[in-house]
């Protein structure tokens, strides 16, 4: 196989390795389910504290209508809080909740556990060498995008 043809069958690959874990449910400690999106929504909140929603919709490449419907849903299920920012009482910051952070890690160690049991079969050496080649490209594509963002 050629370089290009490598290239096409590494992205084909990493597309449907996302699609695997994008295209389940992920249930719930506490009976419910969540989809991929909101479970996005609320890693996003995990990993980068209060943020309003139009920094979410920023940051997940989402409509700020969706985002609206993600929130609503989960706020309903009382995953996430609604907050006024003290300095500008019209935004209004969005928060994972006690409970919504405690369905979060309790979904993050089962899909840990998936990704585990996944690479199973690699060796230590793979398995460094796969986590170091995907750091290097996810360098590139975040170099990339930070020159495309200065060209603007």
């Amino acid at each position: 196989m050629n370089r290009a043809e490598t290239i096409s069958e590494l992205m084909s690959l990493v597309a449907s390795i996302k699609r695997s874990l994008q295209g389940r449910s992920y249930p719930c400690p506490d009976g419910t389910s969540l989809t991929s999106g909101q479970l996005g929504l609320l890693f996003a909140l995990k990993h980068h504290g209060p943020t309003s929603a139009q920094e979410l919709a920023s940051r997940l490449s989402l409509t700020p209508g969706a985002i609206s419907q993600l929130v609503e849903t989960l706020a309903e299920r009382g995953y996430v809080t609604r907050t006024p920012r003290t300095d500008d009482r019209r935004t209004i910051d969005l928060s994972l909740s006690k409970n919504g952070a405690g369905q979060v890690d309790a979904i993050e160690r089962k899909r840990h556990a998936i990704i585990e049991q996944s690479t199973a079969e690699l060796s230590d050496a793979e398995l460094m060498l796969l986590v170091t080649a995907h750091q290097k490209i996810l360098q590139a594509l975040q170099n990339e995008l930070k020159s495309t963002e200065r060209k603007r």
